[in-house]
């Protein structure tokens, strides 16, 4: 298909590599960056894409018609409604990652290869900023996924113990009974294929929430880190400009040691060897901000 083809035009092993290096298995796992170089892993992430998707507006649907229903307690009408606005997020942040594929690849390729190409001194201040966003990777992922998993552990026991001391005590009423939260469904949750069913795509559900949300929040904060990384990688190269210059000067006409970067105006040569590296700079610049 044209349009799949298009849209993975910038994939390739460099992409591959860094996405898993990053980020695990995460970004296929919660669909916002699937496996699309064969045909066969087209199928599954198609297929996967369908389930989440399904999945999600199943449930938006299930919330809507429970608002509806609810009308007349707004307390519950607006918890269902609150449900719903948090359950719209995941399918458009697949919906934006996908529209945005080439754009992410093209972001991780530079997270591989690097944005510039300074002289070897220069560059190695890189080394030092890549571990140095390493670490906050290390840390921020582990904190990320205990503190959605943690929350969701606790979520529904934590609001009826809040409920049950709010000082209301009017019934609420329940339209599927045995539901962790007040959601009607379709079929009678008073079975045990009821309330299983019921309870299995409701998991399924917060499960794809946690996937996507944390895995798109880890993907900007990591893109964010490096990008700030260049931004003083850049500084830091600009700072240098007097000595890369001099650098260059010795590379393209020998060792001189009596030249000096305030002979710039009499020395063409070091002039031309100074615009060249500050023609690197803005090349460093305009990939950024691309």
């Amino acid at each position: 298909m044209k349009f799949l083809d298009n849209l993975c035009s910038e994939d390739d092993e460099i992409v591959d590599e860094v996405m898993y290096n990053e980020y695990w298995y995460l970004p296929r796992i919660s669909c916002i960056y699937s496996k699309m170089d064969t045909p066969k892993w087209r199928a599954l992430s198609a297929i996967q894409h369908i389930f989440y998707l399904s999945c999600v507006f199943y449930h938006i649907i299930l919330f809507s018609i429970t608002a509806v229903k609810l009308q007349n307690d707004k307390v519950e009408m607006f918890q269902a409604l609150n449900y719903l606005s948090i359950f719209v997020v995941p399918p458009y942040t697949l919906i934006l990652f996908s529209k945005n594929r080439k754009k992410l690849a093209e972001i991780h390729r530079g997270i591989a290869t690097g944005l510039s190409n300074y002289d070897e001194e220069t560059e190695l201040l890189r080394k030092s900023l890549v571990l140095e966003v390493e670490k906050k990777r290390k840390i921020f992922m582990p904190m990320l996924l205990c503190y959605f998993t943690g929350g969701l552990s606790i979520f529904l026991p934590l609001e009826k113990y809040l409920n049950s001391y709010s000082g209301d005590n009017k019934q609420v009423i329940k339209l599927s009974p045995n539901m962790p939260i007040n959601l009607w469904v379709p079929y009678d949750t008073n079975s045990q294929i009821g309330w299983s069913t019921a309870l299995f795509l409701f998991t399924t559900l917060c499960a794809i929430h946690v996937l996507v949300i944390t895995t798109g929040i880890i993907l900007f904060f990591v893109m964010c880190e490096y990008i700030a990384m260049e931004v003083r990688f850049l500084i830091h190269s600009l700072n240098r400009l007097p000595e890369r210059t001099l650098h260059l000067y010795r590379l393209r006409h020998g060792d001189n040691t009596n030249v000096s970067i305030e002979t710039m105006k009499e020395n063409t040569n070091l002039s031309n060897c100074y615009r060249d590296c500050l023609k690197k700079n803005i090349i460093h610049h305009q990939n950024i901000i691309r």
